[in-house]
Parts: C-alpha cells; structure tokens; sequence
C-alpha cells in the first residue's frame, strides 16, 4: 500500500497543529538525536525530519500547508489506520503460522516418543532377558565359589590355628627373655645407684671437712687479730695515762696503727663470713 503524496510534517515531527516555531526546533532536535547513527532508532527517518523541519519553520511554506492539512492528516490516519490493520493481518497469520509449527512439531515429538518407547520397551525386554541369563549363571558361580571358599576357610583355619600356636610359643619365649633381661638391668641399676650413693657421700663428707677446717681457721685468725688489738689498745692506754693525757686528745700514730687494725679485722670477720656462706 502506497503512502499519500504529501508528507504529514506535524505528524513526522510528533507535534501539534498549533506549535510554535521554538517547538519545531526542539521537536527536530529530540528526533534527530535518535536517528543519530550511534543510536539509528528504529521507525525513524531522518530525511523527513528534516524536509518537516524546513517546511515549518518557513512562515510562507508553512501557511500553503496548513491550508491543505486537514485533507492530508485525513488521508494519513487512514493510511496508517491500514498499514496497522496489514500489521495486525500479519502478526496475526505469524501466530497462526507458529502455532501450526508447534503443533506439527509436538505431533511429530509424540511420534517420535512413542517409536523411543516402543523400541526402549523391546530394548528393556531383551536386556531383561540377558539379566535373566547372567543372574542364573551368576548364581551357578556362586554356589562353585562358596564351595571353594568353605574349602579354603577350612584351609584357612587350620594354617591360622598352627600360626597362633607358634606364635604363642615365641611369644611366651620372648616374654621370659625380656623378663631376664629387665631383671639383669635393675640388678645393674641397683648396683650403680648404690656406687653412686656411695661416692656422693663420701664426696659430700670431705666437703664437709674441709668447710669446717676453714671455718676454724678463720675464727682463730679472728681471735689473733682482737687479742692483739686488745693488747695494742691496753698499750696505749697505759701510756696515755702515764703522760696525763686525755683519752680524747690521742691523736698518736699507735691509736691510727689501732684503726688500721681494726679494719683489718673488719676484713678478716667479713672473710670469715664470705667463707661460711660458700
């Protein structure tokens, strides 16, 4: 079906009768936008945008139009009004078409199944019957194998049985040996514990010993040393009271000789000390 010879710019552009100039425009640029070819929406024509375009916003042209308008929006609603009514038709025959198609093709699966089943149902039938064959041989060999088996456990039995004796024996033999063995080993340990027991305390005795022979020389060398500053002091008391002296103004180099003394018995008693405590 042709379309009218005349163009319906309103309709083109998707506006109304009554737009002005500044919607045209932006009608334009809202449609050429999708008829970019980076987006190429369908349904569009960018060449009759554009002429629609031209045509309106020309005030002479646009006038001359719209004059005949109304004649032309008639003949394109009843254009479009046919081309829908073709597409509905052919939407239309398209389901009845897919419909057929699905029809002949689930009349065609059921025949294919029923021939699958068929044939699996013959398929089934002849391996049940080798199953059949298989289960009575399978059990013919059975009944041999469970002859030969009790035959064999019978075997079985007797050579285990002379196993565990013989094991039993070895067993009893290896157990008298390690008793023997464990009974020389803690007669060894006895007697090396009671070696080492003994030279400990023989040790320790002559530790002892030689500790306290320490300590006694140590507390007699103490007693030396205050017996001799007991004498050293007496000394020097006498003196003093020989040359009417007071105990305070002794400032001689014995009473000095005497400090030294005494702190070297302060070193000796810390000796002493050091030598107990060790």
């Amino acid at each position: 079906m042709d379309e009218p010879e005349q163009p319906d710019y309103y309709g083109d552009l998707e506006i109304d009768f009554q737009s002005t100039v500044k919607e045209i425009k932006r009608a334009f640029y809202r449609l050429a936008k999708l008829c970019h070819p980076d987006k190429q929406a369908p349904g569009f024509n960018g060449d009759a945008i554009r002429e629609a375009q031209v045509a309106l916003c020309n005030e002479l042209r646009r006038r001359e139009y719209d004059r005949t308008y109304p004649e032309i929006r008639l003949q394109w609603l009843q254009h479009r009004k046919e081309v829908n009514a073709h597409n509905l038709r052919e939407q239309l025959n398209k389901v009845e078409e897919e419909r057929n198609r699905r029809k002949a093709t689930e009349e065609s699966a059921k025949k294919e199944a029923e021939a699958e089943r068929r044939r699996k149902l013959a398929e089934d039938q002849r391996l049940a019957a080798l199953k059949a064959e298989k289960e009575r041989l399978r059990a013919q060999k059975e009944i041999r194998a469970e002859e030969r088996s009790r035959e064999a456990g019978r075997r079985a039995q007797e050579r285990q049985e002379r196993e565990a004796k013989e094991r039993l024996r070895r067993a009893e033999e290896q157990k008298a040996e390690k008793e023997r063995e464990e009974r020389e080993c803690l007669r060894r340990t006895k007697e090396k514990l009671a070696q080492e027991r003994s030279s400990k305390a023989l040790k320790q005795r002559r530790e002892q010993q030689e500790k306290e022979a320490k300590e006694r020389l140590v507390q007699i060398l103490v007693e030396e040393r205050q017996d001799t500053i007991r004498k050293n002091w007496t000394t020097m008391r006498a003196q003093a009271e020989s040359r009417h002296l007071q105990p305070t103004e002794i400032h001689t180099p014995a009473l000095n000789g005497t400090k030294s003394y005494l702190r070297v018995v302060v070193a000796f008693e810390e000796l002493a000390i050091n030598a107990k405590g060790h």
